[in-house]
């Protein structure tokens, strides 16, 4: 009985997902006419953008990820991964506007586009494309670790995970490829409103069950002090942890999937609105939720296969079986939105960066199709990865970040530091992505700081070397690419010269 109503659940949560796809394509039919409203849309607004920048980020590490590490190493994971959210009010607030103009002005389409037309060459598209896909496809093989798991777990193996996995990758593929950009931002909108109110279902289940959150707290102290503390004997000792925020901070700065909906927002003044509600809806909705969960977790006998598995396990054990259904609900909604949003960005990549610039032929119509393919694809050969993956997902979403990060020198040389130059973009976007991958395959986070965090200090330095010792980009063509943020009345006025 209880198989049978997982399994009716799944069917009635997979139908509603279609649902929206077609109920998109009816409403909106010129959504998908051209590759550039296929992936971007035709400006979204601020309630549809909050939340489709929630679901397409904030993956199922909020349900397994963020309570492993606070059952694991206490409250002061909450602190620091806050600090990303607190970062995400000056990407929205000051990056986002300043793309979403200069998207528009010079009509660009992917994130590297922005870079080939300040620095006037085509080299750092290609060595972005690669990192970015690299993150992409990194995070959704995790992804589908976790959806995949979370059904084989809630049907006690009755339905395997290769078998879940395919479930997922097909469901999603299908949303995509009808739905598009559109599409896909009404199903996250609704994904993103689900696996929150899960969460915080959960929450309040487990305070309840606790006695509160002060008994909660005090009796998480009384079993494990150093919970509310840093455990330098821990896995997540001070050096690890801050190192790893680091690199969730500094990679989510240009995350591929902010970067292509602050394209899509309907205009700055949404962006601005964004920089103001995203954090609070990420801190209060989303990270707080799994996290408390996981803190309270050590007050429980539970005998776990895995950390991930904390919250689930938590539920099931004090409310009962059913529970592991919802929370696998939950998982999916969080898991799903997460593959679309990584997969929609590195099929736009393929598109744009690859073949519209090695084929000169392609126009926007005929990318739209190549597009839609392209998803198809990547969908089959991140599943097929997934099969077999060895690493765990904790690793898979540091190296998502890690990868991602690698995009940041390019910005800073537009925004920040304007003697920056195409070579020392493009060495320093290399380094990092070469020790990046030899400080976590090979050295295992040497002295306990975090491979991206090694990554992004070598990239610093070639950087700032190589770009002192080559051209960089000419007064006037740096005026000319930034004299769209000028004459904008929708941004404040800035120093852009």
């Amino acid at each position: 009985m209880f198989l049978i109503l997982g399994i009716s659940s799944i069917a009635l949560y997979t139908f509603v997902l279609l649902y929206f796809c077609i109920f998109s394509a009816a409403r909106r039919p010129d959504q998908s006419d051209t590759g550039k409203k296929f992936f971007l849309g035709s400006g979204t607004q601020t309630f549809i953008l909050l939340f489709t920048i929630l679901s397409s980020t904030f993956s199922t590490w909020v349900f397994m990820g963020s309570p492993a590490g606070t059952y694991a190493n206490g409250h002061t994971w909450i602190a620091l991964v806050t600090l990303y959210q607190i970062s995400m009010t000056f990407v929205c607030g000051y990056l986002g506007p300043r793309f979403w103009v200069l998207r528009h002005k010079h009509d660009l389409v992917t994130q590297a586009d922005l870079v080939v037309k300040y620095y006037n060459s085509d080299i750092p598209r290609y060595v972005m494309a690669v990192c970015f896909i690299i993150a992409m496809s990194t995070t959704t093989v995790a992804q589908f670790r976790a959806t995949g798991t979370a059904i084989m777990v809630m049907s006690g193996g009755a339905i395997p995970f290769w078998a879940a996995a395919a479930y997922v990758g097909l469901v999603v593929a299908i949303y995509i490829y009808f739905g598009g950009f559109h599409g896909n931002s009404l199903i996250d909108t609704f994904l993103g409103i689900l696996f929150s109110s899960l969460l915080w279902g959960g929450l309040i289940i487990v305070l309840v069950n606790s006695g509160g959150l002060v008994a909660m707290f005090n009796n998480v102290g009384n079993i494990r002090e150093e919970l509310l503390l840093y455990s330098a004997d821990g896995f997540w000792n001070p050096t690890r942890a801050i190192s790893f925020s680091l690199v969730a901070i500094l990679g989510g700065i240009v995350n591929p999937a902010f970067w292509q909906r602050y394209y899509a927002a309907k205009n700055t003044r949404t962006l601005l609105r964004m920089s103001v509600w995203f954090p609070i809806l990420v801190s209060v909705g989303v990270t707080l939720s799994g996290g408390l969960v996981g803190l309270a977790a050590n007050i429980y006998s539970l005998e776990l296969t895995a950390n991930d598995a904390v919250f689930q396990t938590l539920l099931t054990t004090i409310a009962g079986n059913y529970w592991s259904i919802l929370v696998t609900i939950g998982i999916l909604a969080a898991g799903m939105s997460t593959i679309a949003g990584s997969m929609m960005g590195a099929a736009m990549i393929v598109s744009y960066d690859f073949i519209r610039v090695l084929g000169k032929n392609y126009d926007d119509v005929q990318l739209r199709k190549v597009g839609r393919n392209c998803v198809l694809l990547l969908v089959a050969i991140c599943y097929f990865l997934t099969l077999r993956a060895v690493a765990g997902i904790f690793m898979l979403i540091q190296l998502m970040a890690a990868f991602n990060m690698s995009a940041l020198y390019p910005v800073i040389g537009i925004f920040i530091w304007k003697r920056a130059t195409m070579w020392g973009c493009v060495s320093a976007m290399a380094g990092c992505l070469v020790t990046t991958a030899i400080t976590n395959f090979y050295l295992n986070n040497p002295l306990d700081v975090m491979a991206g965090a090694w990554g992004f200090g070598v990239g610093m330095i070639l950087f700032i070397v190589v770009s002192l010792v080559t051209q960089p980009v000419s007064d006037a063509q740096r005026a000319a690419f930034m004299k769209p943020l000028k004459d904008s009345k929708s941004l404040p006025q800035t120093n852009v010269s």
